[in-house]
């Protein structure tokens, strides 16, 4: 038989489909993708079928899904419409990464662990304080983090938002390690803390460096932030294990970064390559703490 093309068929709740994943796809192995945004729920599954039934049981092998969102929240109301629709034994591999939150979000857990990892310490039973924590990044770092074991603190400008998340979060692991905290409340939760982590806009300070200089158990700083400010002062994006205070270590943007291109090439690669299965950020922080070294 003719050798079949391999494709991503791209679907996104976004106007525009995201160009950093069609670029990330195409240097994953892709021959096509098919991006289609403005997607709603409710039309996932024509479109599913049409890509199932075009194939054959044969051809979806060489075929994979990427689900993506303005939110994980909408990302993931896609992605339910599309394991509704997919059976045997037109099953077909999918990719979750919405806004990049799976694969970023694994890229700094993947380094936060591999920190603790050289101190001889897990991250079970670690506390941890997330800036933005409400936000893409910010709500999937905070699963992943309570996932393993850690307690996390969010701080939110958006109530709303946080509240949202943290029930999904506790929700979905079965577990109350998520909390949430006001803005006024923030000193509190970075005072019990053993990392922080902010994930807040561009440009935007949120750590001063009159609250680190408070801290006495805080031993690592993770700033997703890649433009000044920077969300904790102190921190650049040039950051890698950096020693921002006596002991407290931090840990920029461009490293975080450069992880998570890796691993989102990884990740698409293996999930056009499997014949079935969800790839979300489980098997992100997986491949990004195989990358991981220092």
């Amino acid at each position: 038989m003719e050798d079949r093309k391999k494709i991503f068929l791209f679907i996104t709740s976004e106007k525009h489909p995201s160009p950093f994943d069609l670029f990330v796809m195409y240097d994953a192995g892709a021959d096509i993708v098919i991006p289609y945004g403005n997607v709603l729920p409710e039309e996932v599954r024509n479109l599913i079928i049409d890509t199932m039934f075009s194939r054959g049981p044969e051809g979806i092998k060489n075929t994979a899904i990427f689900v993506g969102g303005s939110t994980v929240k909408e990302g993931k109301r896609l992605l339910e419409e599309v394991k509704r629709t997919l059976f045997p034994p037109f099953e077909i591999s999918v990719a979750f990464d919405p806004r990049g939150a799976s694969t970023t979000s694994a890229a700094i857990v993947a380094l936060v662990k591999r920190f603790f990892a050289k101190l001889g310490e897990t991250l079970d039973g670690k506390i941890a304080t997330v800036f933005a924590g409400g936000g893409n990044i910010g709500s999937m770092t905070s699963y992943l983090l309570a996932y393993q074991g850690v307690k996390v603190n969010v701080v939110d400008i958006d109530l709303g938002r946080a509240m949202e998340s943290v029930s999904s979060t506790n929700l979905e692991i079965g577990d109350e390690k998520v909390h949430l905290f006001k803005l006024e409340e923030a000193e509190e939760a970075c005072l019990a803390s053993d990392l922080i982590i902010s994930t807040g806009p561009p440009g935007v300070r949120i750590v001063s460096m009159e609250l680190l200089r408070k801290l006495n158990k805080c031993r690592l700083l993770v700033d997703s932030n890649p433009v000044p400010p920077h969300g904790i002062e102190g921190i650049t994006a040039n950051h890698m294990l950096n020693e921002v205070l006596s002991g407290v270590y931090g840990i920029g943007s461009k490293a975080i970064g450069a992880l998570k291109l890796k691993t989102e090439r990884i990740f698409l690669k293996k999930a056009l390559e499997a014949p079935s299965g969800i790839f979300g950020p489980h098997e992100a922080l997986e491949i990004a703490y195989s990358l991981t070294s220092f």
